[in-house]
């Protein structure tokens, strides 16, 4: 979350507030890609760790993604 906030700065309160929004939703929904990053890595020991790094980084990702394509759209 803070990588998301500190790449979409400078932004008001609206905008990390929205940027927030959207993170949860891809982390906890697993949309698309976030749901394919859970699967890769499904299982205990370094490969579940590594799965749960990895499904936030792709929410992260699509959640940058949204965030720029809202402000290229307005």
């Amino acid at each position: 979350m803070w990588l998301i906030l500190w790449l979409v700065m400078p932004t008001g309160f609206l905008g990390q507030l929205c940027a927030f929004a959207l993170f949860r939703y891809f982390d906890a929904v697993k949309p698309g890609p976030v749901a394919w990053a859970d699967q890769l890595f499904k299982g205990f020991g370094w490969r579940g760790g590594w799965g749960i790094l990895f499904d936030d980084l792709v929410a992260a990702s699509c959640t940058l993604l949204v965030m720029a394509l809202w402000r290229w759209l307005w």
